[in-house]
């Protein structure tokens, strides 16, 4: 994944690669260092029932406090910017050095 990533970095003059997925590739991403920045958007919806976390655990389950963390957590964050509009409320973070 690495050297993947250093040709798509590579081939972008800025450097920035942007990232849409769910909690797999964010996993991947984070497990290995990869990522340097993460927006996440908190919607005014409250939704229920079992479904995956922000990060994956590993170990499969569907009972509240059962998980454990995945290995290379917990990754350190850094808030820079926080952003509100429609009841959403977006927040930027940066890995923290």
């Amino acid at each position: 994944m690495h050297a993947a990533w250093r040709e798509l970095r590579a081939r972008h003059g800025d450097g920035l690669i942007v990232c849409e997925g769910g909690p797999t590739l964010l996993t991947m991403l984070a497990q290995q260092r990869l990522l340097d920045q993460l927006v996440l958007c908190v919607s005014p919806l409250l939704v229920g029932g079992v479904g995956k976390r922000l990060i994956e655990s590993s170990r499969e389950s569907g009972s509240i406090g059962t998980t454990e963390s995945p290995s290379g957590f917990p990754l350190e964050l850094e808030p820079l910017a926080v952003a509100t509009a429609d009841g959403f409320v977006f927040v930027r973070y940066g890995a923290a050095p």
